[in-house]
């Protein structure tokens, strides 16, 4: 299964000849590599957990394509749907979000998403419909862009008010990822103005936590500072730690520097709250702040649970500078400590020497269908790809 994940990550400058008679390894070139998943995925005798993860493989390996041979890769990517296993629907759902744009041109493929909640029943299919639709209404198309963008926003804020309780939060992701590759492309729309007033009174009235986390991220991707005022209430008010901690991020996201106090008071008080330390703690490294990576180094040769270290050693990687590794180099050598103390000390140095911004799996997982989950993907022990350190 790591191979088809794999063949999606190729360098975009791999040779693109012909997959012809002397070219039929995979490995020749890129057209031979979409050939390969092609028939993998139309192979109803392979497993289908691992073909589940052909179309996203395919929609990646379109980028930086010829135009024309771009083109007609398209059409069978967007193709790829079948009427069998949820998980691969899923996957062709979040393959169209890769391929597809806000242009004229593809209409279709936006169309085929939106009306898939009267073809599939599958409530995670729908999900990944919302993030589909909100990509391909941020990607800029050749033609019309505006209509595009239109079609989705009516999607997204009719979702968002007045869909299923399942539904509301994924189409309030959505709006802070179209709206943020509009901003990126330098695309305005008057609609992105109603999506964002949308998400923000979402956000306000909402009760539930799981939601509330899902609208907290949202305004953090989109950017809404207008959102910040809200998020601080909440993050002193609401006592769920997954949102909190999501909340958390999203003022780190936005830059709230006045949020830094806040969440420092969180991460000293979650000692044995693993979660919403880490996710606090990935707040404050967002923010900048390295005045907690003292206090961290401490906790972590004090902590006991396997999931607090775990937590404490990706806070460090994720906040830490070059002042955290002399300590953390003599905590590995600390023979009073634990041996796992002194092992997630290693991984924390690991992490914070990394060049990579973001985490090693980050360029596996986005736009990754984790419901089709394996365990090279997913682990109970915790060393899966998408759960490992």
């Amino acid at each position: 299964m790591s191979g088809i994940i794999a063949l999606g990550l190729v360098p975009l400058d791999t040779i693109d000849t012909p997959a012809g008679e002397n070219a039929q390894l995979p490995e020749t070139s890129r057209t031979a590599e979409l050939d390969f998943l092609l028939r993998f995925f139309d192979d109803d005798k392979q497993e289908y957990l691992v073909r589940a993860h052909c179309p996203t493989a395919m929609a990646r390996l379109l980028v930086g394509l010829p135009a024309a041979s771009a083109k007609a890769w398209r059409e069978k990517v967007a193709g790829a749907q079948k009427k069998e296993q949820a998980e691969v629907v899923q996957s062709s759902v979040l393959a169209m979000g890769l391929i597809g744009t806000n242009g004229k041109e593809d209409g279709r493929i936006r169309e085929a998403i939106d009306s898939l909640s009267e073809k599939v029943k599958d409530v995670q299919a729908n999900n990944f419909a919302m993030i589909a639709l909100a990509k391909m209404g941020g990607t800029p198309g050749e033609t019309d862009p505006e209509t595009g963008i239109s079609e989705v926003a009516k999607v997204l804020l009719t979702q968002i008010s007045k869909g299923k309780d399942t539904i509301r939060p994924w189409a309030g992701v959505a709006i802070g990822v179209m709206g943020h590759r509009l901003a990126k492309a330098n695309l305005s729309s008057p609609a992105m103005t109603e999506m964002s007033d949308a998400l923000r009174l979402a956000l306000e009235e909402e009760k539930d936590a799981s939601r509330l986390a899902a609208y907290a991220i949202g305004t953090g991707i989109l950017g809404d500072v207008e959102s910040r005022e809200i998020l601080l209430e909440k993050l002193g008010e609401v006592r769920d730690d997954e949102a909190r901690g999501y909340i958390a991020i999203a003022l780190g996201l936005m830059n709230t520097r006045s949020a830094i106090e806040p969440i420092q008071a969180i991460i000293a008080e979650s000692k044995y709250r693993p979660t919403l330390l880490k996710q606090a703690a990935i707040g404050l490294g967002v923010l900048g702040d390295k005045d907690l990576v003292p206090n961290l180094i401490q906790m972590l040769a004090d902590a006991k649970g396997l999931a607090t270290q775990a937590a404490i050693a990706s806070a460090l990687g994720f906040i830490g500078d070059a002042r955290s590794i002399d300590p953390l180099v003599e905590m590995l050598h600390n023979e009073d400590l634990t041996e796992r103390a002194r092992g997630f000390a290693a991984v924390a140095l690991g992490i914070v020497a990394d060049k990579e911004t973001l985490p090693w799996n980050t360029k596996i997982a986005v736009d990754l269908n984790y419901r089709a989950a394996t365990s090279t993907l997913v682990d109970p022990q915790g060393t899966g790809i998408l759960d490992i350190l």
